[in-house]
């Protein structure tokens, strides 16, 4: 649900199975499409780990950009393992599509 003071979504995990297929990019657009038309954020995040390359990958390609590094946030039988944040906001707040706009 979003509300004024914070029109956020904040997208848990996608697994796609079996990796490579496709499936992730697509589940990726749809909700994009959801959460930016249907629910009008303003922004769509996700934390994925540092070192899943795959993942991040897809991600930068459907838009999205690192904005934080969490170090060693996370401890797993002994290994501490880092979180990116990468988020995403609609086109119209992209500073690439307002200096488009502007040149109209």
């Amino acid at each position: 649900v979003l509300d004024k003071d914070r029109p956020a979504v904040e997208i848990i995990r996608i697994a796609a199975n079996p990796p490579g297929s496709g499936i992730g990019e697509h589940v990726l657009a749809l909700i994009k499409t959801l959460a930016f038309d249907a629910l009008g954020a303003r922004k769509l995040w996700l934390d994925v780990f540092d070192y899943n390359e795959r993942a991040r990958h897809v991600y930068r390609k459907a838009g999205f950009v690192d904005e934080a590094l969490f170090r060693e946030c996370i401890q797993d039988e002994g290994d501490s393992k880092s979180l990116v944040i990468m988020a995403i906001v609609p086109p119209s707040q992209r500073p690439e599509f307002a200096e488009l706009e502007q040149k109209s």
